[in-house]
């Protein structure tokens, strides 16, 4: 067992190892791009694992990564005291998913994405000055 600082380290041994080499290498092959996953669902489909068997989750699971989402940025939010990123990253919430599950309007999706980036980059302009005050 050694001591760095505070934090006492044991050794994991083989299988805590291979599970941190397991982690890194499934981090690795995640795709990082559209093209990346383009051709990962292409080379799926020429060994006949069709993706739109598995279409069926991709719409809730990204539907619970919104609300994650909107959940986080209504927490910094709140945290900051200005709610108008979070009022626009929840007017893009809104707008993409009337547009890709309601209307089926694609400029409704583009504008919802806008909205969130906008209300991203906003939020993230809004902590720099925060944090950067709070060590003033």
């Amino acid at each position: 067992m050694e001591r760095n600082g505070d934090i006492i380290k044991q050794p994991l041994g083989f299988v805590g190892e291979a599970t941190k080499m397991a982690v890194a290498v499934g981090i690795l092959l995640l795709p990082k791009c559209g093209l990346c996953l383009a051709a990962y669902l292409n080379l799926l489909s020429i060994f006949g694992i069709s993706f739109r068997s598995y279409a069926s989750w991709v719409l809730p699971g990204l539907l619970s990564l919104l609300i994650i989402n909107l959940i986080v940025a209504y927490l910094k939010a709140r945290k900051m005291g200005s709610y108008y990123a979070f009022a626009l990253l929840a007017v893009g919430v809104g707008l993409l998913f009337i547009g890709k599950v309601w209307l089926l309007q694609e400029a409704l999706s583009y504008a919802g994405l806008f909205f969130m980036a906008a209300g991203s980059i906003i939020q993230i302009a809004q902590s720099r000055r925060v944090c950067s005050r709070s060590y003033v």
